[in-house]
C-alpha cells in the first residue's frame, strides 16, 4: 500500500504538498532497494534464463524459470519507475538542491562516511573474490551470491566516492547531482545546505 502511494505521489500533483520529510524518507528507502538492485537483476535474470546450475540454491525448492523470470522482472520494472520518476519529482520540488557545484554551500557531510561506505564495499569486493573471514557457511555461496555481493560493494564504494566528493569538496568543478546521484538524495531532511526549505 505504501509503494502504492509512493508511486502516485511521485506523479501527481497532491505528491508535491505532501510533507517533504516523509516523501525524501519513503523516496530513500524504496530507491535504496529497488534501484541498487537493478544490475543484480538483471545478471540473475540472465543466468536463470540460461540455466546456470550454480544459480540456484542448490535444494530442489527452485522456482520454474518463468516464475523466477516474472519476479524479477516485477522487481526491474519498479526499480526503472523509480529511477526514472524520483529525479524528476526532486528536480521539479526543489530545483535548488540539483544547481551549483559541489564545492558551494555548506558541508554537511562527515568525511568519516565515506570510510565507513569503503570498508563495506571493499569487504564485499574480498568475499566476491573468494575470501571466507566473517562467512558462516562459505561452502552454501553460488553464483547468485557473488553477484549480489559484486553488486553490493560496487554501490558502497560509489556511495563511497560520492561522499568524499561532498565532504571535501573535490573536484571543486563537478556538479551537485552527479554527486546526489551516486551515493547520497540531493534533498536531506535536516541536512544543512542540502535543500533551502529543509524538504517542507
Amino acid at each position: 500500500m505504501i509503494g502504492i502511494v509512493l508511486a502516485l505521489a511521485l506523479v501527481r500533483p497532491w505528491g508535491m504538498r505532501l510533507p517533504g520529510a516523509l516523501v525524501a524518507f519513503c523516496v530513500w528507502v524504496g530507491s535504496g532497494f529497488l534501484v541498487s538492485i537493478l544490475p543484480f537483476a538483471v545478471i540473475s535474470t540472465l543466468l536463470d534464463v540460461g540455466g546456470d546450475p550454480q544459480g540456484g540454491g542448490g535444494d530442489g525448492t527452485t522456482l520454474p524459470v518463468w516464475q523466477g523470470v516474472l519476479v524479477q522482472f516485477s522487481f526491474l520494472g519498479m526499480g526503472l519507475g523509480l529511477a526514472v520518476a524520483v529525479p524528476a519529482y526532486l528536480r521539479h520540488r526543489w530545483p535548488e538542491a540539483f544547481t551549483g557545484r559541489v564545492g558551494d554551500g555548506v558541508r554537511a557531510v562527515p568525511p568519516w562516511a565515506a570510510v565507513v561506505g569503503a570498508a563495506v564495499g571493499l569487504a564485499s569486493l574480498y568475499w566476491v573474490v573468494g575470501g571466507t573471514v566473517g562467512i558462516a557457511h562459505p561452502a552454501e555461496r553460488n553464483t547468485h551470491w557473488y553477484v549480489l555481493e559484486a553488486v553490493s560493494g560496487f554501490w558502497a564504494l560509489a556511495g563511497s566516492a560520492a561522499i568524499w566528493a561532498v565532504a571535501r569538496a573535490r573536484p571543486a568543478r563537478l556538479p551537485r547531482w552527479s554527486s546526489a546521484g551516486s551515493g547520497r538524495a540531493p534533498c536531506s531532511p535536516g541536512a544543512a545546505g542540502s535543500c533551502p526549505s529543509h524538504c517542507t
